[in-house]
């Protein structure tokens, strides 16, 4: 009988204990959830309250223009040549809800393919789960260092905004993060997330004396972000008027130029500083645009900037004849001049402060940041006191390497690695901006005459487009444009698990491109998955030959050579 009691007992203390241990882990799964809960109500930013007056809705499609308009109040979008040409007027509020309004349709599919960038950064599941909410930590500040009269804009913007399919945030929340999204996956990654080439000549660098800028930058965002190309000309009320290079829904900017003659163009870079609670790069240059009337003035505001990451601004000065690089990061800001009339930019720092910072030495040393700085040093030396637009032009559109190196099409060490999905050039005196018409800085550069749109007196003169690229409608970039999609579907393949379907298209883009390092690398890469070392190792001798871009690609390579 005791016996019987006894193990009673034990069962009872067992279940008791089970009890308690139940009890305990659902009381560990409610507290972790209100906690959770607590975070994303913390880290949510939301929109400022609207209580202005009632906003213009009427938008209305102009029938008469010989290309397709439309326009809402004063503000009006037309596509031209390949570009969407945006012209927007009125207060931070006007300019939001105006801008949403007319790229609505646009914006849509960018939204979306932000969206899947975004995704791509990191595995599904956990991976990706923390990234988000790693990212609402990072941007829980914003509401505090972004401007108030931005964040009205913003917040007009993103009211028009229609969800065609779930998204993880709201509206709001989602445009605001798209801006600081530059700086900090830049901050993430080693390699640059969006490279860049600019340069500012004056004097007797050009033909005429003027102040010629040039820009190109790869967004890596796909074919959707270079269809919809947009010149913005932004007229806002107190502010100065402006137009930058960019794509509908950005509101800050990437490249630009004011009715003052300041120009600004900003390059994302990597520093050794951690990730601060400060302004995104893009709307620094914002800023610059709206407020300066001088080099000085440009240059105090971004010294006065609190960034959120690294970054270069090349600043340039059309009635003075004055530009800069100020190159930036949360732990301070230095200024760069350049020599006789001559000043260049990409990925990496080059302030004296930088030489020991791991970070961007890395950046220079290891992508192709460095070796295409040479390049354009090097061709803005050699046509020194000839540099006009279709030199300008020349300069941005070059695929070979340092003294005339062969590279392939499609090298990413060359100035042009037919990425450029953003490219102008400017002469900042006259204030006439060329923009390359699709696909990448292949097409004719037509010429758009600033000064009228900004209000300025503008005399009577045609203006010279500069021609498209002889490379254009070759067969040989045909056959660039099928070993790319050859490329593209092997990555998506081997991306999915499928590397023996994969193997096959890296051996036909490899054998159409067989100078191209990426192809070669990608052929190698798969061979050495499926076991075929020899195969491999043959590949990746071959690849050493063809100067890879990427540092830490060659190095691998070579480690596996010496296996």
């Amino acid at each position: 009988m005791s016996m019987l009691v006894g193990k009673r007992e034990r069962q009872d203390r067992l279940r008791s204990l089970l009890r308690r241990g139940l009890i305990g882990v659902l009381a560990m799964i409610v507290t972790a959830a209100l906690l959770y809960t607590a975070f994303r109500r913390w880290t949510y930013l939301a929109a400022p309250a609207d209580d202005g007056p009632p906003l213009p809705a009427n938008v209305k499609i102009d029938v008469e223009h010989q290309a397709f308009r439309i326009s809402l109040a004063e503000s009006w979008m037309v596509r031209e040549g390949g570009l969407w040409r945006l012209h927007l007027f009125g207060d931070p509020r006007l300019l939001g809800h105006t801008h949403g309004m007319l790229v609505t349709r646009v914006f849509s599919p960018l939204e979306l393919a932000l969206d899947q960038r975004l995704r791509a950064e990191v595995a599904a599941g956990f991976p990706r789960w923390s990234f988000e909410n790693k990212l609402r930590w990072q941007l829980r500040g914003l509401m505090s260092v972004v401007h108030p009269h931005r964040l009205a804009e913003v917040a007009a913007f993103s009211r028009t905004v229609v969800d065609t399919q779930p998204l993880a945030e709201r509206p709001f929340q989602r445009v605001l993060t798209y801006h600081a999204l530059p700086d900090v996956l830049q901050s993430r990654r080693r390699d640059p997330v969006f490279p860049s080439a600019a340069f500012a000549v004056w004097g007797k660098q050009t033909s005429g004396g003027n102040m010629l800028v040039g820009r190109s930058m790869e967004l890596g965002l796909g074919p959707v972000f270079e269809r919809a190309r947009t010149l913005q000309i932004v007229r806002g009320n107190g502010a100065i008027p402006f137009a930058s290079l960019s794509w509908p829904g950005c509101l800050g900017v990437v490249s630009g130029v004011n009715a003052e003659r300041i120009f600004v163009a900003v390059a994302l870079a990597r520093t050794d500083a951690s990730l601060a609670r400060g302004t995104p790069a893009f709307f620094i240059t914002r800023e610059i645009l709206e407020r300066a009337k001088t080099f000085r003035q440009a240059v105090s505001i971004a010294k006065r900037a609190r960034p959120m990451g690294s970054a270069a601004l090349l600043i340039a000065d059309g009635n003075a004849r004055q530009a800069a690089v100020v190159e930036l990061d949360p732990a301070g800001v230095q200024l760069r001049r350049g020599p006789s009339g001559t000043l260049a930019m990409t990925n990496h720092l080059l302030h004296k402060k930088f030489e020991g910072d791991a970070s961007n030495d890395w950046l220079r040393r290891y992508t192709p940041s460095e070796a295409r700085y040479k390049r354009l040093t090097q061709l803005l030396a050699r046509f020194s006191g000839r540099l006009d637009p279709s030199t300008a032009t020349l300069i941005l559109r070059n695929r070979t390497g340092h003294d005339d190196a062969p590279l392939a099409i499609g090298h990413r060490a060359a100035l042009d690695s037919l990425r450029a999905s953003h490219a102008l050039v400017v002469d900042v005196t006259a204030l006439v901006l060329w923009v390359p018409k699709p696909p990448h800085l292949l097409g004719a550069m037509t010429a758009v005459d600033l000064k009228p749109l900004f209000g300025l007196a503008s005399e009577a003169a045609t203006l010279q487009e500069v021609g498209a690229d002889p490379l254009l409608g070759s067969v040989e970039l045909r056959r660039y444009g099928l070993v790319r999609d050859q490329l593209d579907y092997a990555k998506r393949l081997r991306a999915a698990g499928a590397g023996a379907a994969a193997l096959g298209y890296a051996r036909r883009a490899a054998e159409g491109a067989p100078e191209l390092p990426e192809a070669r690398l990608l052929l190698g890469d798969l061979y050495w998955e499926a076991g075929r070392k020899a195969e491999a190792l043959a590949e990746y001798r071959a690849l050493l030959k063809l100067s890879p871009p990427f540092r830490v690609e060659a190095e691998r390579v070579r480690a596996r050579l010496v296996r």
